[in-house]
């Protein structure tokens, strides 16, 4: 009864509401901005009234932190669940709703429910759905801040925005010219360098960078799938592959470049380009290996990302291009192309704002598991709006309708949202939103027969469908923010969702073709659904010399119609998933000493979980832990600072991931060298 009178009392004032300018369409507020310098009153004017559940990390806390890497900063927030699969390799979900298909392949572990953005670009990827982050052409000195939207927020963003987005904003060229420099070692052979330049004329401001990084893995054993223990690379008995790689101590391996050019984001007529270039080798969960849980992946890409204002006219596109190779899996060797291009227009009335936009994204691949070159294209058409009855209550809509070429049924999403300030310290929020994914290319195209090298009579054919049904998700939520008092600051957010529209490769009995014994996996529609409750607390304290963000989720998530296992014919019953922790969450400490000296606390504990795989891979169970990483950093005057840190402090040794690497305690040094401004 709640969720209907919501429902309708949203929906009275939709065919009056969408966003406001750039704050929904763009990311939450490009003019949040510059939160190096905030205090909890200027928090009250830029995010208080928010409809979204979101939260920022900023530059400055990111340095504080001693943060290495983008993903690993994502542990600073509340919702957010971040796991290590080896020494700078993370999986990330919004959430969780992790899964949800019991006894599915390795490679449906990785979060192909949230959508991730650089400067409005996107760039989840489309092979089988998922955020790769070691293909992210930027280095982390390139992070202005980084917006984290809790929710379905896929008519506001596009496909994929299910359980959420995560917004990457990047530097631009301003002041009078800089070069800056980072070193940082750490153990495992841990190496980053990073160099930036900048400069900002009458007509143009221009920034450079670079960065490379280099890891090894916190061990050279693999967990075998065989054998149910970590073995050394040669004794581990292969199924899937020939051999192993030939340099298994290596992590991460990537080098990017990077320039951007615009004018002031002010005048009536603007512009941003950026330019980028990326390559790298690293080791992570991808491929659903029988053997071992790592692949080891190459990537190269290039791109531009253009985006052009004029008045109240905004358009933007961008494209990229490369190539992923996947060691060992030849098949899965693919060239790539995306294409993305957006346009909309503000309506301004006397009383309220609409904003109608289109995006297209058109996406190409070219790789014999597909049987050549491929094309997905899926076209949205936006419309958002805003409207105040009062100036202490808002209500915001959005609707998007997505065409996709395949498959043929087309979506539509949407969001009502509404807040008021019930006193200047207090604010309520509430929502419904749908979201739905998009198609990928495995899903819709595969269509292999792989034989296994080291037994021939053995063989798998993989048959993907190209009117396979959309994951769709329609999430309940409401808020509060409360402002305690000027240094206290709580975040309050309750949510229920539902889940459906599932599908994967089901198995068929084995049939005897040409002396082999030959299995059939092809995609189908599965009954199954899920349904998650779920409550967010997020306490911070500023004070003149020390802050403390503290959050907790608690969540709770149902599975109807599960599978016995993936074989045609297999019984369903209901059950609750145990794979996204049932409570996780963090503190994160910051003293400042003086001008010079601070110190950083940053702790993360995610409670028992278990991930239920297909045979070989099998089950693990994940006890509960806390980590911890301390930094102590020292700016020695305006050019020069430094900091040392150590990571992953915990009584346990464990993985955090499916069988991946056991963490261990890193310890790092780095320096900041700057000249100019």
């Amino acid at each position: 009864m709640i969720k209907l009178i919501l429902a309708m009392l949203l929906f009275i004032f939709s065919f009056i509401t969408t966003t406001n300018a750039d704050e929904l369409f763009y990311g939450i507020s490009e003019e949040v901005g510059d939160m190096t310098s905030s205090t909890s009153s200027k928090r009250d004017e830029e995010l208080f009234l928010t409809p979204l559940s979101i939260s920022i990390i900023t530059e400055k806390q990111i340095r504080q932190s001693g943060i290495t890497t983008i993903a690993e900063a994502l542990k600073m927030v509340p919702g957010v669940i971040v796991r290590e699969q080896t020494n700078g390799q993370f999986d990330v979900h919004i959430r969780g709703f992790e899964n949800i298909i019991s006894g599915a392949a390795t490679s449906n572990l990785n979060n192909r429910k949230t959508l991730i953005m650089i400067d409005n670009r996107v760039v989840f990827d489309y092979f089988s759905g998922g955020i790769f982050w070691d293909t992210l052409p930027i280095t982390l000195d390139d992070v202005d801040r980084i917006e984290i939207v809790r929710g379905a927020v896929s008519s506001l963003y596009g496909a994929n925005a299910v359980t959420g987005v995560i917004h990457i904003f990047t530097k631009r060229g301003k002041g009078n010219g800089s070069i800056k420099t980072s070193f940082t070692v750490g153990t495992k052979n841990s190496q980053i360098v990073q160099v930036s330049a900048k400069k900002e004329t009458t007509d143009v401001a221009i920034r450079f960078s670079a960065g490379t990084e280099k890891r090894d893995r916190y061990e050279s054993t693999y967990f075998s799938f065989l054998d149910r223990q970590y073995k050394e690379p040669e004794d581990i008995e292969l199924l899937s592959i020939k051999n192993l790689y030939g340099h298994s101590e290596n992590a991460v391996d990537k080098q990017s470049i990077r320039l951007t050019l615009n004018n002031d984001s002010l005048e009536y007529f603007n512009f941003d380009l950026s330019m980028f270039h990326q390559e790298s080798k690293v080791q992570k969960v991808n491929m659903n290996s029988r053997d071992i849980p790592f692949t080891d992946n190459l990537s190269n890409t290039d791109g531009f990302n253009f985006k052009l204002n004029y008045g109240n006219f905004s358009a933007r596109m961008s494209h990229h291009f490369g190539k992923q190779e996947t060691i060992g899996f030849p098949d899965f060797t693919y060239d790539t192309k995306i294409t993305q291009t957006s346009i909309s227009y503000q309506l301004k009335l006397p009383k309220w704002l609409i904003q109608p936009g289109i995006d297209s994204n058109r996406t190409t691949y070219d790789g014999g598991f597909i049987g050549g070159e491929r094309t997905t294209h899926e076209t949205n058409y936006m419309l958002r709006a805003e409207y105040s009855p009062k100036r202490e209550w808002r209500f915001i809509s959005a609707f998007s309708y997505s065409d996709f070429n395949t498959p043929e049924e087309n979506y539509i999403n949407y969001q009502l949202l509404t807040t008021y300030q019930l006193a200047f310290d207090t604010s309520l929020r509430a929502s419904i939103q749908s979201a739905s994914s998009s198609s990928f290319m495995v899903n819709q195209y595969i269509d292999i027969e792989f034989t296994f090298p080291n037994d021939p009579s053995q063989r798998v054919d993989v048959k993907g469908d190209k009117n396979g049904r959309l994951s769709r998700i329609k999430t309940y939520e409401v808020g509060m923010r409360k402002q305690l008092d000027f240094n206290n600051y709580i975040d309050l957010e309750a949510f229920h969702s539902e889940i459906n529209n599932f599908t994967n490769f089901i198995i068929q009995p084995p049939v005897m073709i040409d002396g082999q014994s030959v299995t059939k996996r092809e995609l189908t529609n599965l009954p199954l659904t899920g349904q998650q409750d779920g409550l967010t607390l997020n306490w911070i304290y500023e004070g003149a010399t020390w802050n403390i963000n503290t959050f907790f989720t608690w969540q709770n998530t149902e599975v109807f119609d599960q599978a016995e296992n993936l074989i045609q014919g297999a019984e369903t019953f209901d059950e609750y998933n145990n794979s996204t922790p049932k409570y996780y969450g963090g503190v994160n400490m910051n003293w400042q000493f003086d001008e010079a000296l601070n110190f950083n606390v940053l702790s993360n504990y995610l409670h028992s979980h278990t991930f239920e795989l297909q045979e070989p891979q099998g089950t693990k169970e994940t006890p509960s832990a806390m980590y911890t990483n301390l930094t102590l950093s020292y700016k020695y005057n305006a050019t020069i600072e430094g900091f040392i840190a150590v990571k992953n402090l915990s009584d346990q040794r464990e993985s955090q991931h499916f069988y991946t690497d056991r963490l261990e305690p890193i310890y790092w040094l780095g320096f900041n060298i700057k000249f100019g401004d």
